[in-house]
């Protein structure tokens, strides 16, 4: 992978984020989410400033017992709680939200995350919750790579749920945000998403299924730039419709210069012959 396609990710990663706030989509914004980096025992101080908890408690709690609760409504705040510890806000810096989703890492929220989202399957709110909750906090996981979505599970349920809300543009390009996360830089969950759960197939469909989605279609045209960095799947990308459906982007949305750049690197990587590397 070249540098400047590693220098893409993390601005795209912001700007969906803003774009997730700008559409009101930050969740439980009464919530205490910012942590004074300067005290020796970091603390979530609440908006009002008035009230202070432990974050690895409190994350602790939500996650340990709150998800693990018969309670919808208890699971969903929990679920929305644990996802302002990460999401970007006007008063949290980067190291902040990195150190609440280390704490997150650190007590197996991925796996927690997975078990979440296939016992309340039925509740679109939570799964939505929990897909953003995964999201950032992958994203600010240095050791993403080598975390064991495979053997968890994870992938399997990401995509019983992409199937369940296949309609919902929000949600969909939010899985594609989670999945991206989980294949960069990783050839082994790349091989598993596209051999196992056929996510080549999957991401065509839906940019069929979406094609006035300017989010969805940018965030299929990456997903797709990162799995044809291996070329061996290049020849699945032409076999499933993969070109009309990134040159129907390309010419639906002449002035977003992220979905061109993608786009466009994707097919030029189709350009070059395939082999089994």
């Amino acid at each position: 992978m070249s540098s400047d396609r590693k220098s893409k990710a993390p601005a795209l990663q912001e700007s969906a984020s803003k774009r997730c706030k700008q559409s009101g989509e930050v969740a439980n914004a009464g919530v205490a989410t910012v942590l004074d980096p300067n005290a020796s025992n970091a603390v979530l101080v609440a908006p009002d400033h008035e009230a202070s908890v432990d974050p690895g408690d409190r994350i602790a709690k939500l996650i340990m017992t709150d998800f693990r609760s018969d309670n919808e409504s208890i699971v969903l705040q929990a679920v929305k709680e644990v996802y302002s510890f990460v999401n970007p806000s006007n008063s949290q810096t980067d190291a902040e939200e990195k150190q609440n989703a280390d704490v997150i890492t650190s007590l197996g929220g991925y796996s927690l995350i997975r078990i979440l989202m296939e016992d309340w399957i039925d509740s679109q709110e939570i799964q939505e919750n929990a897909i953003h909750a995964l999201v950032d906090v992958s994203f600010h996981d240095s050791l993403m790579p080598s975390r064991p979505f495979i053997r968890i599970g994870l992938f399997e349920q990401i995509c019983v749920a992409w199937q369940r809300y296949q309609d919902d543009e929000v949600f969909i390009d939010k899985i594609f945000h989670a999945l991206f996360n989980m294949v960069l830089d990783s050839k082994d969950n790349a091989q598993h998403l596209v051999e196992k759960v056929d996510g080549i197939k999957k991401t065509v469909a839906s940019m069929k299924r979406h094609q006035s989605c300017e989010d969805v279609q940018l965030m299929c045209a990456e997903l797709l730039e990162e799995i044809t960095f291996y070329q061996k799947y290049r020849a699945l990308v032409i076999k499933s419709g993969g070109i009309q459906v990134l040159g129907d982007a390309i010419q639906r949305f002449p002035d977003n210069d992220e979905l061109q750049d993608f786009a466009k690197d994707v097919l030029a990587c189709l350009a070059t012959r395939p082999n089994t590397t």
